[in-house]
């Protein structure tokens, strides 16, 4: 296999943890890597780190392509990379996490061998600052049989679009996004614009092997979310963010409107429940109304509704988490 893979790496002062990401790459057992670092106004020790593996990355035969820019958020600086890229396969891991050696080499021979797939995805392993040597759980696909991943990918349901854990052809990338450009007015939702607009065109396949590992912590922008408001304001940046990249996607006006109201109903419905969570009973019960006269209110968010307006959210928490662990131990049990 003689095909290069860039890798986009955006970071804004990782000097404590970026080394973990750079010995994977040097670690890898596919040689022929271009790596884009994009330092996005770092005010800690980050450079110095960086420029120390410029020599340890040339030995190696990597490309290594270094910027450095203001601070502009993450897809500010995935944009960066986008412009200057060059490989026939490219993946956008974050700076604080890693992969496993055979990653790169596992992903680019299944879509060598699968030429009809735009998008490659493997199992997480998600590990917590304090205990690194310990995988708290796996992000997977769940019940996935490599198909269009679109609708699983815009709702979330039982994926994920952490970037350690995906690769994209190029070819396929560029006839959806020939731009090199994404939404870049928020701080985050790279992911999404970059996976929706190809998931949408070209089936995703999911390789059920753990390839890489994200990194929790505890100052880290996507958990920082200790407040009501900040985490309501973080969900309306969130479908803000998902209208903007569906716009982006060419497609029939009758499935535009369709995605568009699939998008309106999940979010509403995400905070429905929290503001149930947090006793906000006017938004409560405005999202369960506006849900109600769209006829899409589910058995799991009446509950939520009626726990919230009473205030036994709470209870209704643990005994969810109690239900879905009772049916996890029965499913492993039937597997053997």
């Amino acid at each position: 296999m003689d095909k290069l893979v860039s890798i986009i790496t955006p970071c804004y002062n990782g000097a404590s943890y970026v080394h973990r990401f750079f010995d994977s790459v040097l670690a890898q057992t596919y040689s022929k890597l271009e790596l884009i670092f994009v330092n996005d106004g770092s005010t800690d020790a980050t450079e110095k780190i960086v420029l120390s593996y410029q020599e340890r990355f040339e030995q190696k035969g990597i490309r290594f392509v270094y910027i450095k820019q203001k601070n502009g958020g993450l897809p500010n600086a995935v944009n960066a990379g986008l412009k200057v890229f060059t490989g026939e396969y490219l993946t956008w891991p974050d700076s604080d996490d890693w992969m496993t050696p055979n990653c790169i080499e596992k992903k680019v021979k299944y879509l060598e061998a699968h030429q009809d797939v735009g998008i490659v995805a493997c199992k997480i392993g998600v590990v917590y600052e304090n205990h690194l040597d310990q995988i708290a759980y796996c992000l997977t696909f769940q019940h996935y049989q490599n198909l269009y991943a679109f609708e699983r990918l815009m709702t979330m349901d039982r994926v994920f679009t952490t970037p350690i854990g995906f690769m994209v052809r190029t070819s396929m990338f560029l006839s959806v996004l020939p731009s090199r450009h994404i939404y870049d007015r928020h701080s985050d939702g790279q992911n999404w614009q970059i996976l929706l607009p190809m998931a949408f065109r070209y089936p995703c396949a999911y390789l059920d092997e753990l390839l890489g590992y994200y990194l929790i912590r505890s100052n880290s922008m996507s958990h920082d979310m200790h407040t009501y408001h900040k985490a309501l304001s973080n969900q309306r940046r969130l479908q803000e963010i998902m209208e903007h990249t569906l716009d982006m996607i060419a497609m029939p006006e009758v499935q535009r409107k369709h995605y568009q109201d699939k998008i309106e109903l999940h979010y509403a419905e995400i905070r429905l429940r929290l503001a149930a969570k947090f006793q906000d009973q006017e938004l409560m019960n405005a999202e369960y109304f506006f849900l109600s006269r769209k006829g899409k209110v589910s058995g799991q968010t009446r509950i939520f509704y009626f726990c919230g307006k009473y205030g036994l959210y709470g209870i209704c928490s643990k005994f969810r988490r109690l239900w879905k662990a009772v049916v996890f131990s029965v499913k492993r049990q039937r597997l053997g």
